[in-house]
């Protein structure tokens, strides 16, 4: 495992200044090394005696547990982990009805989190180091599927999906910016992002009233002054 160091650039926040109208930065992480289920699997067992399919089994028992749990509105807290659900989104009236399977800006999400003396330790024991942020980075585009149930190029309308892949930053106060369908006239629809990380992940609603067919994944990189486009190679089906 790499050594526990958390590296970060600052970045130009273009929404606020301070009182004398100078700029203002903010920290932003940089992720370091993306672990596979395998490799986390035999970072748990190796060398303490666990099978790693009894070590599967259980945690895919405590993960259906706790799922069934949030869906139902519940929250949890153990030793392992801590759990709730919020909502997203906003209504026109207060009798709106919340309805994230027909309104692609409503979203259920689930808030998980390290139990506080894990984080503790963490925190201790952590370092920090400050790099120089490369831009003009062209995104790439790894992986594309529907999140639930998971389907690979294939999501469903008003469905939630997910993008994978390096140097894909998106930002509101970025025009432009941001994760695009294109069907086979050119004609463009700008998706909701609904999360995103550090460059590598990007999550998605896809509009419940989008016509079904295939479509190219546009993106549009928000740190990069030219070529923000990435090229038109990557499809999914809409269902």
């Amino acid at each position: 495992m790499s050594e526990n160091k958390i590296r970060y650039s600052n970045r130009k926040n273009l929404l606020v200044k301070d009182e004398q109208g100078n700029d203002m930065f903010y920290p932003r992480i940089h992720i370091g090394n993306r672990y596979e289920e395998k490799e986390l699997i035999s970072m748990c067992t190796e060398g303490k005696g666990i099978p790693p399919e009894i070590f599967i089994a259980s945690v895919d028992s405590f993960m259906r547990t706790i799922g069934k749990l949030l869906s139902n509105g519940n929250s949890f807290s153990s030793r392992w982990l801590n759990g709730s659900v919020r909502m997203k989104g906003s209504s026109t009236s207060k009798e709106e009805e919340f309805n994230p399977k027909n309104n692609s800006s409503h979203a259920v999400i689930e808030n998980l989190r390290l139990p506080i003396d894990i984080r503790r330790k963490l925190f201790d024991s952590m370092n920090v180091q400050y790099i120089q942020e490369k831009h003009n980075a062209t995104p790439i585009i790894e992986e594309i599927y529907q999140i639930y149930p998971r389907m690979n190029n294939v999501i469903g309308r008003g469905n939630a999906g997910k993008i994978i892949g390096k140097n894909l930053f998106c930002d509101e106060a970025v025009p432009d910016s941001g994760v695009y369908l294109i069907n086979k006239e050119g004609n463009s629809t700008a998706l909701s992002i609904t999360a995103s990380s550090n460059g590598q992940i990007v999550s998605f609603r896809v509009p419940v009233d989008i016509e079904a067919g295939e479509y190219f994944i546009h993106f549009v990189n928000s740190r990069s002054s030219e070529d923000k486009k990435v090229e038109l190679k990557n499809k999914i089906i809409i269902e």
